[in-house]
């Protein structure tokens, strides 16, 4: 019985380390994307959050009922941020583009965009 239990409390222990190495990894390729990339992004960035904190702050300061597209505007407008930013808001979600004017808006990169645009 006790040769039972220590192989069930292995195995759960393995799962525990196998799935905290593979939090962090995802964490890792993450958080490399947005710094290698460069990407404009709004401040008050946390390591571990994003900015799910100043997404909350934001939606806190505003009326609870609010849109989540005046939430990233508000952002937007408060850093003075360029017609495109990013919002990283893993492990909620995966990270946006946030487009805030028409200019950055029309000035589309992609030929799929482009196509459907003529």
């Amino acid at each position: 019985m006790g040769f039972i239990i220590s192989s069930w409390a292995i195995i759960t222990a393995a799962c525990i380390v196998a799935s905290i190495a593979y939090f962090t990894s995802i964490l890792y390729e993450e958080r490399r994307f947005y710094r290698d990339n460069d990407l404009p992004q709004a401040p008050g960035h946390h390591w571990l959050f994003g900015h799910l904190k100043l997404t909350e702050e934001t939606l806190h300061a505003l009326l609870m009922a609010s849109h989540y597209q005046t939430t990233v505007t508000k952002i937007a407008l408060k850093y003075n941020m360029p017609g495109v930013l990013y919002l990283y808001l893993w492990p909620a979600g995966r990270g946006q583009s946030i487009v805030t004017n028409q200019t950055s808006r029309n000035s589309s990169q992609s030929p799929i965009i482009t196509r459907s645009a003529q």
